[in-house]
């Protein structure tokens, strides 16, 4: 497995678990993240995440999200990502915490160390996902128009950058990958039965469907 492999490649990089509690309190004093008086309470996951691994610190005093990428998909860990994802995510923070319009509407940044490809940020007690939104859930009129507020700030304050600071083509080719390649593949590993019932019999018709694979590719 990626994981086994990196875990054995890479013996002394600060690799994090959720499960290991004082592994995670000595990371963030050794950075000064939580002071030498702050006690780690708890470790959790925040939420259904894919791509890094992710985990919600309650300590004595406040409550922080710690975010570490890996060289693998964290919740497929037999899929290889890039390792230096982390580093575009953190240019992006810096980045927006400029743009009040943008910002305020984000967690804030506080604090990086990319060696360890990790960032600490500010924990949004209360926040909830969107993916009701599947289920038939809606927007309000207000919600429309303030995720059009933001999405428009956000686009004013990144379309002229130059240099490729937010370019990331090893993310953009794994992406692809998995939006045109993975669903179309007769075996990838993705059990879809446990996601809706019926849904591997769906998918099937379209692996089949010769005109369908022709628009994709």
């Amino acid at each position: 497995m990626l994981k086994t492999e990196a875990l054995r490649d890479h013996p002394h990089f600060p690799w994090l678990d959720l499960d290991d509690r004082a592994r995670t309190e000595a990371f963030l004093k050794q950075r000064g993240w939580i002071t030498d008086g702050e006690s780690v309470r708890s470790c959790e996951k925040p939420g259904d995440g894919n791509m890094n691994l992710t985990i919600r610190v309650r300590t004595d005093r406040r409550s922080l999200i710690v975010k570490q990428a890996r060289p693998w998909v964290e919740k497929y860990d037999h899929i290889p990502a890039p390792w230096d994802r982390v580093q575009y995510e953190c240019r992006f923070y810096e980045r927006m915490a400029g743009v009040r319009a943008v910002a305020d509407r984000m967690p804030r940044l506080l604090g990086a160390d990319m060696e360890a490809r990790t960032l600490l940020l500010e924990d949004l007690a209360g926040a909830r996902s969107l993916a009701s939104l599947y289920s038939g859930d809606e927007l309000s009129d207000a919600e429309v128009r303030q995720l059009g507020s933001y999405l428009g700030a956000l686009h004013a304050a990144t379309r002229d950058t130059a240099g490729g600071r937010f370019e990331n083509p090893q993310m953009r080719r794994l992406n692809h990958q998995h939006i045109f390649e993975v669903p179309l593949a007769a075996t990838n590993g993705i059990d879809l039965e446990r996601i809706e019932t019926g849904l591997e019999e769906a998918a099937a018709r379209l692996r089949n469907d010769a005109a369908y694979r022709a628009l994709v590719r």
